[in-house]
């Protein structure tokens, strides 16, 4: 199962604690650089943090068990970015994992899911749930993120 991963910090290499075995990843892998890598922390493609660790290995080794089925991830998040960072068409954040996904699909390995963590920074912006749904499902219609419409699902956190 092919994934893309994005948004900040928690979804970059910014996770504090004990790397996931390696042993645990053989089944998980990472898309980057037009090659596919045995999966492990700090992940590529995400942006380093002061953790360097990454929850993506884990919930890999725990997707792969599963789904009894190997996972590629294509990762891309950046620590403390906002939403608007991403929706900017000038975005060098989305630019970088466009063209990470364009190059995975000609690969062969085309995305079917999209898990995107924002939040921490955007935490004091108001903004309606109606328009964070509008700028996410404006990101992931472009070319390049072959995720089916009738599958995409947003869930936002109150804040607190």
């Amino acid at each position: 199962m092919t994934t893309v991963t994005g948004g900040q910090s928690n979804a970059a290499n910014n996770i504090s604690g004990e790397a996931t075995p390696a042993e645990r990843l053989g089944r998980v892998y990472t898309f980057f650089d037009g090659q596919c890598f045995q999966a492990e922390a700090p992940v590529l493609g995400a942006s380093k943090g002061l953790g360097l660790n990454s929850l993506w290995t884990a919930f890999g080794a725990r997707l792969t068990d599963t789904l009894d089925r190997d996972v590629l991830f294509i990762h891309g998040a950046v620590g403390g970015t906002q939403a608007a960072d991403w929706m900017n068409d000038r975005s060098v954040y989305y630019a970088a994992l466009r063209d990470r996904v364009a190059d995975a699909t000609a690969a062969g390995f085309t995305p079917r899911v999209i898990i995107w963590h924002q939040g921490e920074t955007d935490a004091k912006i108001a903004r309606s749930e109606a328009q964070i749904i509008a700028d996410y499902t404006r990101l992931t219609d472009t070319p390049g993120f072959a995720v089916d419409r009738h599958t995409r699902a947003v869930w936002s956190m109150p804040r607190c």
